[in-house]
């Protein structure tokens, strides 16, 4: 589809949503503007996908009463839903300064990573699961550079509560996490089938 055709399609789709104004209709009113949105998603930006800096600028998903924007704070580049000037819903931030090259991709509320989602950090690890308060916060996964991979609870960016740690020769050890320490019993499962029990206070 060229240009000239993709233009017609959104005007199509514009009018659609002024009558449905008229109507009153919101729930159609938002269907028609997400129509748009995946129009422009996959005619126009994502020919250019593998630039990551073209994925920032594409619109996410509209839920009702939110906008699609992009907003610049002193500590990174939002674009995703907004509310009251606010991300809120879903959406994706570039930090700059201090977590300069971390990104996050997910569920934002009031403001803040919240909900579920990714966040990328510079070193190389990847976390994926519960986010509360702009901190990894409930059940997920945290993927290493080296391969290993600890998955279970996680509480203010630590982990906390059950959890395993999958390391990358095959071993495995299972136990509890308080403030990303060690307590209690831990098991040991060696890649040979050895099986060793630690504990920690």
């Amino acid at each position: 589809m060229d240009k000239n055709n993709i233009f017609k399609d959104i005007v199509t789709k514009l009018k659609n949503i002024v009558n449905n104004i008229n109507n009153l209709n919101i729930n159609s009113i938002v269907s028609e503007i997400n129509n748009i949105i995946d129009t422009i998603n996959k005619k126009v930006i994502n020919q250019n996908e593998s630039d990551l800096s073209s994925l920032t600028q594409a619109p996410a998903p509209l839920t009702i009463g939110n906008k699609v924007e992009t907003l610049t704070f002193d500590y990174g580049v939002y674009t995703g839903e907004t509310k009251n000037g606010k991300p809120e819903g879903r959406g994706k931030i570039i930090y700059s300064g201090v977590y300069n090259g971390d990104i996050y991709e997910g569920d934002f509320k009031n403001g803040e990573p919240e909900g579920k989602g990714i966040y990328y950090h510079k070193d190389g690890r990847i976390y994926d699961g519960d986010f509360k308060n702009d901190k990894a916060d409930g059940k997920g996964t945290m993927y290493y550079k080296n391969g290993d991979r600890y998955e279970g609870g996680f509480k203010k960016d630590s982990r906390h509560g059950q959890g395993i740690c999958y390391f990358a020769d095959g071993a495995r050890i299972m136990g509890d996490f308080f403030n990303d320490k060690k307590v209690g019993i831990h098991v040991l499962l060696e890649p040979n089938g050895n099986v060793t029990k630690k504990t920690y206070n």
